[in-house]
């Protein structure tokens, strides 16, 4: 199975002018659009840049860099404003979840690997890993506005909450 990533933008008679993306999970190669909308880009298929098996999170930077969590591949690919392939990373266990801190900061939900466990990786913009612990495997993330990480531990059915010191 493959996952298709579908970049669309507002049109500029539309109600907001700033740019939006959305995943769209497909095993077909048809694409719906919302009439407000114009299309960018569209991939599918597993393996090689720019394709997805399936895809995950998105986090867009505030130059319009999109992010896209690639799990079953083991990376995150990095795409310009306009759905240009421009690089991933890898070496990481499968990303669940990726949020994006209001410092450029990314934080991960990695799924174990053969040599890991389950992880939570936090990485500057270029894919560096600054600090990494293991946690039950999650899927669920987000970052509040003091920074504090809240993961959802799937196989324990909670939220935990890792407050920034």
């Amino acid at each position: 199975n493959s996952a298709q990533l579908v970049l669309i933008e507002p049109l500029p008679n539309s109600v907001s002018s700033r740019s939006s993306s959305f995943t769209r999970r497909s095993n077909s190669g048809s694409c719906c659009a919302a009439s407000s909308c114009r299309f960018i880009c569209r991939s599918g298929m597993a393996g090689e840049p720019n394709h997805f098996s399936p895809s995950g999170m998105l986090c867009i930077t505030p130059d319009c860099t999109l992010y896209v969590s690639d799990r079953a591949n083991r990376r995150v690919q990095i795409f310009t404003p306009d759905g240009q392939f421009k690089s991933q990373w890898t070496g990481m266990g499968g990303p669940n979840d990726m949020a994006l801190d209001e410092h450029g900061i990314f934080y991960l939900g990695e799924q174990a690997t053969e040599t890991s466990k389950p992880a939570i990786s936090v990485r500057d913009d270029n894919g560096t890993v600054l600090t990494r612990w293991e946690v039950a495997p999650t899927h669920g993330m987000g970052i509040d506005t003091l920074g504090n990480i809240y993961v959802g531990l799937t196989k324990l059915g909670r939220v935990d909450k890792y407050v920034r010191v």
